[in-house]
């Protein structure tokens, strides 16, 4: 009945994360190799955040903007893989500045876009 939940419930979290979190079940089975824990790591992490916005891009390869409608914030996310720091420019003109290899972050309200 419940095979694959985890998988499920992570895919669902990206449109709903509420939805994904009523229908998971710490206590059903996850996919080999994949972890409860994980799981709901992505799911706290998604439902916190809000969900992803792809039309939103950045200046960098490793980045991830997300839109909490509930909260009206977003959140945007990079990976400086470089040895010195770097501002990370987001086609929305959010700037953020990320220190030498390591992962910034910057919540910003957008209420109302």
């Amino acid at each position: 009945k419940d095979i694959w939940q985890d998988i499920y419930a992570s895919f669902l979290g990206l449109k709903s994360p509420a939805a994904a979190l009523k229908k998971w079940d710490a206590r059903g089975s996850v996919e080999a190799g994949e972890t409860r824990t994980r799981t709901m790591f992505w799911l706290e992490s998604l439902a916190e955040m809000g969900t992803p916005q792809p039309g939103i891009s950045a200046d960098t390869f490793s980045y991830a903007v997300f839109r909490n409608a509930d909260t009206g914030k977003t959140t945007y996310i990079a990976h400086n893989i470089s040895d010195k720091p770097k501002t990370i420019r987001f086609s929305d003109g959010t700037e953020l500045a990320a220190q030498a290899r390591s992962l910034a972050r910057v919540v910003k309200n957008t209420e109302g876009r």
